[in-house]
């Protein structure tokens, strides 16, 4: 009976964390268009912090509850899921062509941020001093997005910017997202630790699977229906503006509120297998010339399901 309590928490809680994180950002697009900010700053800021708003507030809760290791995992987690399982699902909806600018500016990007955590997380920690650089060096990625969107003249898409017509609606979505996302991770952290120690699984595990697949929802989502109206620009930029700021904003809150300890074993394996993920985009790009199908797909999803399957073998 508890299990099946815990099955039911755990789906409530991913499924309070969608609705929060859709609230928050419709919110946060109402009271930024009320004071005449830019759309375009609006589509390259708030609907890509909207969509990792669920990893970041669990990452977060989970450092200060001390499941450092949950916090951590959540972010390599994440990244894999985004870049093998989403970028797989949607390659096997529908082919996507991608332009080579992403290629060339925010997926190299992706590349030295990730490298970046690699080096600063070497001594199985994120300190202040850690968490500091990776806030700014998410401020600089913001600032060169905005400059980059600006220089080709690029336009959101409008169906991103949907909000309410009334403010106080608007007001109101804001404050009850941000009270969705927390009520949300607690219930899937919650029940995530409870399930996964019943299953013997360690923090590492558990933030490397549950719950990292539950908060990459929203990615999955976003990018599927990108994919379905032919846009795979903007499928595959969701997923690598996605992992970019797992990457930076996770660290940089979850080590501005505590010290962040690490389990070795995400630096000395998970963060290799990590590595190797994002490096593998780039052959597989340009050998189908920016085009993904059904067989990148296939090899994308296939490989998640390989490194479920082997952390599966050796809990």
């Amino acid at each position: 009976m508890t299990i099946a309590i815990d099955i039911g928490m755990l789906i409530l809680g991913f499924t309070i964390l969608v609705f929060g994180g859709d609230f928050l950002v419709k919110g946060a697009v109402g009271v930024a268009k009320k004071f005449n900010i830019s759309p375009l700053i609006i589509g390259l800021t708030i609907i890509a912090a909207g969509t990792s708003a669920p990893e970041i507030i669990t990452s977060c809760i989970a450092s200060l509850k001390g499941n450092t290791d949950i916090a951590i995992g959540n972010i390599v987690g994440s990244n894999l899921f985004n870049l093998l399982g989403v970028l797989g699902i949607t390659a096997l909806l529908v082919s996507s062509r991608i332009s080579k600018s992403i290629i060339k500016s925010e997926y190299i990007l992706l590349l030295v941020f990730t490298l970046t955590f690699i080096g600063l997380t070497r001594d199985l920690s994120v300190h202040k001093f850690d968490a500091l650089i990776f806030l700014g060096l998410l401020i600089c990625f913001i600032l060169f997005s905005i400059y980059k969107a600006k220089k080709s003249e690029l336009k959101p898409d409008e169906e991103e910017l949907e909000t309410y017509d009334n403010f106080s609606l608007t007001v109101l979505a804001l404050i009850g997202g941000f009270i969705f996302l927390i009520i949300g991770s607690e219930l899937a952290l919650k029940a995530g630790i409870s399930l996964g120690q019943m299953a013997g699984l360690s923090d590492r595990i558990i933030g490397l699977t549950i719950i990292s697949v539950g908060t990459g929802l929203p990615e999955l989502a976003a990018s599927a229906m990108a994919a379905i109206r032919k846009q795979g620009d903007l499928a595959f930029s969701n997923i690598v503006g996605s992992n970019i700021i797992n990457t930076l904003a996770i660290p940089a809150t979850a080590g501005l509120f505590n010290k962040t300890l690490i389990d070795s074993s995400i630096v000395s394996f998970d963060l290799p297998v990590l590595l190797i993920s994002t490096f593998l985009i780039l052959p597989l790009a340009f050998i189908s010339k920016f085009k993904f199908s059904k067989i990148h797909g296939v090899i994308l999803l296939g490989s998640y399901v390989g490194y479920i399957s082997y952390l599966s073998l050796n809990i």
